[in-house]
């Protein structure tokens, strides 16, 4: 996107004692993003400058500071202190990074590694952060680095602490033949972590998913995140998920997108009510669950979406597959309950079909419907129940045929519009 550290403004304090060759900076200021930063520190050749070029060694600390906006849904990190130390190799025209830490509220940031600007420039930076809240991170992130990202983190993450990540920068000579070849810029950025108690929103409108463990790792431009298991609650339902995955692309570009498979399970109400939420109604257009729908679902999902705020209805794209078990649908057939229904559901951004079998009045029969994703009514075909009726089944119905009508009669019933 654009350098690793951008500074928007500063005023440096420097005073130069030409005998000692030494540098004092005296409590000055930068403008980084949203924190003000208060540096004070000093540098100086080593050795007493008696090479014809020196090395020069510096440290530099940062007085205490909030990072970040306080306004944001991240919220401000309380910064500590912060200290940076290492040396200049000037014949070499390196800058190798002893140490650089950072002492927050609740957690730690280490880094080290180098950084050169001769005829084969680079940069290496490798490190490892723990303690603080996983939305904070986006007060250290690099605006210049993958912005879409940051947003994302900031805008998305509700809750959770990491409990141990590494951070490894890689530019230049410090790439691999391989790595340098694999990739469309000369630059390496990877971030990994574990954490603890983690509760996101993928997309607004959505419910917060929220899951004890989650592994994360951001390399370049994808973003990937599992969770064993979490859960979601809507209403006062909740649907357990399993199996969570979720990948984001094109994390560096200005419209990056995310995918997320997972497995469900849950009570049919939690799973209409979650349909109804405005990220889901948005994508369905409109389609529902028959209402008064009762019993188990279970299932696996794969929806894609753009990483925006606000996303169109075409942008949205899913293959859902469920199964309703101990299923009663409400009222449907002259007030009267569909009870024990067994379906298979595959809902797409193309249609919605429906098979399996239920019991009306006690009596088995089969369930076909197929629901097309279009505004044209006239295009929807109806559902089908079928069955083999019996004389005691359809006595059981109510139905009356002609008395020399006897033994097994094949039944088909359609039903318009099935999901109002």
């Amino acid at each position: 996107d654009g350098p690793l550290l951008r500074v928007d403004a500063g005023v440096l304090n420097l005073s130069y004692d030409p005998g000692a060759q030494q540098v004092e900076m005296k409590p000055s200021t930068l403008r980084i993003g949203d924190a003000s930063l208060s540096l004070s520190g000093a540098a100086g050749a080593i050795g007493g400058g008696r090479q014809a070029q020196p090395d020069w060694g510096f440290e530099v600390r940062a007085a205490p500071a909030v990072l970040g906006d306080p306004a944001s849904d991240a919220g401000a990190v309380a910064l500590r202190s912060g200290l940076s130390r290492g040396r200049f190799v000037a014949s070499e025209q390196r800058l190798l990074i002893e140490e650089m830490r950072f002492d927050l509220a609740g957690g730690e940031i280490k880094l080290a590694g180098e950084v050169e600007t001769g005829a084969k420039s680079g940069a290496r930076l490798e490190g490892g952060f723990s303690g603080m809240k996983v939305n904070q991170l986006a007060a250290f992130w690099p605006r210049g680095l993958a912005s879409s990202g940051r947003s994302w983190v900031r805008d998305s993450i509700r809750g959770g602490h990491v409990t141990e990540g590494t951070i490894t920068y890689l530019s230049g000579r410090h790439l691999t033949p391989a790595q340098a070849h694999d990739r469309a810029t000369e630059v390496r950025f990877v971030v990994a972590m574990e954490a603890e108690n983690v509760a996101f929103a993928a997309v607004e409108g959505m419910p917060t998913i929220t899951g004890p463990r989650a592994l994360a790792r951001f390399e370049n431009d994808t973003l990937e995140v599992t969770m064993p298991e979490s859960s979601m609650d809507v209403g006062a339902e909740q649907i357990r998920l399993g199996k969570g995955r979720f990948i984001g692309s094109g994390m560096l570009g200005a419209a990056p997108s995310g995918q997320a498979t997972f497995s469900f399970e849950g009570p049919a109400k939690g799973i209409g009510d979650l349909l109804e939420t405005p990220a889901f109604a948005s994508a369905l257009s409109g389609e529902r669950l028959p209402f008064g729908l009762r019993g188990k679902v279970s299932g696996d999902a794969v929806v894609g979406f753009p990483l925006d705020k606000k996303i169109a209805v075409e942008d949205i794209g899913y293959d859902i597959k469920a199964r309703l078990s101990e299923g009663v649908i409400s009222g449907v057939l002259d007030g009267e309950d569909i009870k024990g229904a067994s379906l298979d559901i595959h809902a797409t951004s193309q249609a919605i079909e429906v098979k399996g079998e239920v019991l009306v009045k006690g009596v088995l029969a089969k369930v076909n419907w197929q629901r097309i994703k279009s505004d044209d009514a006239a295009r929807q075909p109806p559902a089908r129940l079928t069955a083999t009726l019996d004389g005691a089944d359809r006595q059981q119905l109510g139905i009356e045929f002609h008395e020399a009508l006897v033994g097994d009669v094949p039944v088909e019933m359609t039903i318009e519009n099935p999901g109002e």
